[in-house]
């Protein structure tokens, strides 16, 4: 996102700032991270002497001829009173008037990115756990009505929507102001295309429209329940796993992984799942028979993960009917896979006096 944000200069401003801030630190290098309490015990020690500096240079001469703080050309005394940092980003950014009010703005420009990035990520966090995440049937009319929903009811809003109470003044806003245009331009590959082209001074406006158009597209985004990362389905299946390396197993995706050994697990306090691990060995080993191929087990496996979803969020939907559904004649009707039939076990023995 920043990278599309930040010009070239922007982005040598960055860095040099990067630069100059990574040698200077309030506490000292060390292997591990000092605890908590001291770690208090030092910024307030900082802060007492920062102001101890401030009210003395505020102060009458008494001492001595007193001398402020130049900020544009700093003496080696300063810099071994602590404002080193300003030395360094004078000294590579150029010392003229102009420098401090430049950092200043970029610091400001810096700080609305973070406070539309705060409020959006906040809320769209809430939306994809307690809204989106819960519905039964996926596509973007779901997605609207769900979001709709998730404005509009006023005790969600006030709890799940980001607001200058609940976060530090970030504030995700409804309404944004900006202008879009649709625009022909020429692509990358050669070939033409007419964009929609957003004008706008908010981050959080840029994010909102791109996510938007996702649910409007038919896409979601979830959150792996194994490594916890957020990943986008392009289709109205329940996924529950990504596809990226699993935390527990580097070997295996998440998917691999959660069908395999989350699944054993909970199958054996949940008789559901049970009922859904049988039916997936029965389609695998029909599919081994060369009865079905593998696309239809996949299709076939996709029903069942799907009717399994429903399931598990439907108290009403017994066991015995959870079965019932998720049977090989049922499964193979909806997803119209014709299976073909091979003969099982040992042929039959000729009869007596019959022919060899």
């Amino acid at each position: 996102m920043f990278r599309l944000l930040l010009d070239e200069s922007d982005d040598a401003f960055f860095s040099v700032i990067r630069e100059v801030t990574g040698q200077f630190s309030l506490f000292p290098p060390e292997k591990h991270e000092p605890p908590e309490d001291e770690q208090i015990e030092r910024l307030r020690a900082a802060a007492e002497k920062f102001f101890a500096l401030n009210e003395a240079d505020a102060a009458p001469e008494e001492d001595g001829p007193w001398k402020p703080f130049d900020l544009f050309r700093p003496s080696e005394a300063d810099a071994e009173m602590g404002e080193a940092f300003y030395y360094e980003m004078f000294r590579v950014l150029g010392e003229t008037e102009g420098t401090w009010d430049t950092y200043k703005k970029h610091i400001d420009r810096y700080d609305m990115y973070l406070h539309d990035i705060r409020a959006f990520n906040g809320t769209i966090r809430n939306f994809i756990k307690f809204a989106i995440s819960k519905l039964k049937t996926n596509g973007p009319e779901s997605y609207a009505e769900a979001l709709y929903g998730f404005y509009n009811d006023d005790r969600i809003a006030e709890k799940l929507i980001i607001n200058p109470i609940t976060s530090y003044g970030d504030c995700y806003t409804r309404h944004d102001k900006y202008m879009l245009s649709y625009v022909p331009r020429e692509l990358p590959d050669g070939s033409a295309a007419i964009c929609q082209e957003h004008v706008t001074d908010s981050l959080q406006a840029l994010m909102k429209a791109d996510y938007m158009l996702a649910l409007n597209s038919g896409h979601n985004i979830r959150r792996c329940i194994i490594c916890g990362k957020y990943f986008m389905l392009k289709s109205g299946v329940h996924a529950l796993y990504c596809e990226g390396a699993c935390p527990h197993a580097p070997g295996y995706t998440c998917r691999q992984f959660g069908t395999v050994e989350v699944q054993k697990e909970l199958s054996r306090d949940i008789p559901k799942v049970r009922a859904k691990l049988t039916a997936f060995s029965r389609i695998t080993k029909d599919m081994q028979r060369g009865a079905i191929s593998q696309e239809d087990a996949r299709r076939a496996k996709d029903y069942v993960r799907d009717l399994l979803y429903d399931a598990l969020r439907d108290p009403e939907v017994s066991v015995e009917s959870f079965t019932e559904k998720i049977a090989a004649e049922r499964v193979y009707k909806f997803c119209q896979i014709n299976r073909l039939s091979k003969p099982r076990g040992r042929p039959p023995r000729p009869k007596a006096g019959g022919a060899p």
